[in-house]
């Protein structure tokens, strides 16, 4: 058995280094567990598979075989944990309980085990059992679980402050960009700039912070992964929003979506409400940003334009520039105010049509709270001009759209099922 540090150091069989300990099932009776320091607790994994289960851990004929793994790093952003422990199970020879010393006081751990079976393994922290913590599909074959240990994972907030909490699992895909903003645009948390966010493979990405009550804020979150039903090698991307104990987002399929909270009679838009319809454009680009302009500098500006039809004149036109090298954010946002009532378009374009869109760019746009394009930007391959630029939203009619002679309205209506994904529905 070799046990592998994430900073690189391996030692083989029985070891003990930073308070990390392994040992064989059949030497259990001759061995006491690790013996931690009064300022520290034991963090235990035990295993209870034999020889049968392992040869059974794969479906026959299956070529696709990946080593079961088990990972400990720190998680969140509140404990102060340093320590990280990856270990890789190459044969059963190879499947040892596990033991780690972990600090009583500022610890906050992520345990993941992958590929074995939920009811093969044990955890146990300082002498109490843990419950194994969420499960994960991996490549739509196996299960991957994520558990979180000790307690100093979760802040105390003041009363007049409420919990914020963004999960975000990075299966086999790093995520690009979260921001949580206030309404007037100001960030104030997230990883949305030239660096994004620290994460690594099958990692569950934590981040908690304590908000004022009072106060309105705009969570915004895009990522360039999109699950594909048809493609089943893909995971898929899985985040969760809380807020004050509640459930604000939760998504399985598209790590691309932004909301309102906190507050009190919190207003997203600034337009009047008896007279306007708001429209909000929503855009994440993960590939405008760069360490150097050099490697984005193919991704040409994206010019947006809001007309109400067929009145083009400037008082009734609202546009814009989303540059294609941004180091300050991947995330872009408006908020447009239109005449209630009205037929609007929304044209989207890149400045030149020399270059094509920036890659894995992704929008959003929606009419009072309805939703009528949400989509991946694509372009024709000759021309580099995007295909979705047009949407019409708003009281369209027929004479709106259409040429009164020589044109007709098509309409399709489409409704979609959910497939499952859950582990208990993976394909044998």
């Amino acid at each position: 058995m070799k046990l592998l540090l994430v900073l690189g150091i391996v030692v083989s069989n029985i070891a003990t280094i930073s308070g990390a300990y392994t040992y064989d099932n059949d030497e259990t009776i001759m061995k006491d567990s690790l013996q931690c320091s009064d300022s520290e607790a034991l963090l235990k994994v035990s295993y209870s598979l034999d020889q049968d289960v392992w040869d059974n851990l794969y479906a026959k004929n299956d070529t696709l075989r990946f080593n079961p793994t088990l990972t400990v790093r720190p998680s969140g952003n509140i404990g102060n944990s340093t320590d990280s422990v990856s270990l890789d199970y190459s044969s059963f020879q190879d499947v040892k309980d596990f033991e780690m010393c972990v600090p009583r006081v500022g610890s906050c751990l992520e345990l993941t085990v992958g590929i074995f079976p939920k009811d093969t393994y044990n955890i146990t922290f300082d002498g109490k059992a843990v419950d194994v913590g969420q499960s994960f599909s991996y490549w739509e074959r196996y299960e991957i679980t994520t558990t979180e240990i000790g307690d100093y994972c979760i802040p105390l907030c003041e009363d007049s402050e409420a919990l914020f909490e963004f999960n975000q699992w990075t299966g086999q895909n790093y995520f690009d960009a979260w921001r949580v903003e206030d309404m007037d645009g100001n960030k104030v948390l997230g990883c949305d700039d030239t660096y994004g966010c620290n994460t690594t493979f099958f990692q569950m990405y934590t981040y908690r912070a304590c908000l004022p009550r009072d106060t309105c804020h705009r969570f915004l979150v895009g990522g360039s992964w999109q699950w594909l039903q048809d493609y089943h090698r893909t995971d898929a991307p899985a985040f969760t929003v809380n807020y004050d104990g509640n459930e604000l987002l939760k998504s399985d399929s598209w790590l691309f979506d932004t909301i309102t909270f906190g507050g009190e009679n919190c207003q997203s838009s600034p337009c009047d409400s008896e007279t306007e319809s708001t429209i909000q454009f929503f855009m994440s680009s993960p590939s405008a940003t760069f360490d150097d302009n050099t490697s984005c500098s193919f991704n040409p500006d994206l010019h947006w334009e809001v007309d109400l039809y067929n009145d083009t004149t400037s008082a009734s036109s609202q546009n814009g520039i989303i540059p294609g090298c941004n180091a300050d954010s991947t995330l872009f946002i408006e908020t447009i105010c239109v005449p209630k009532d009205a037929c609007t378009s929304f044209f989207i374009s890149p400045s030149s049509n020399a270059t094509r869109p920036p890659s894995f760019a992704a929008i959003q746009l929606s009419m009072d709270d309805i939703v009528y394009r949400k989509t991946r930007l694509s372009s024709d391959r000759d021309s580099n001009e995007i295909r979705e630029k047009t949407t019409h939203m708003g009281k369209c009619a027929v004479d709106d759209l259409c040429l009164k002679d020589s044109e007709a309205l098509f309409q399709v209506d489409l409704e979609t099922t959910t497939p499952c994904r859950q582990v208990s529905c993976l394909r044998s």
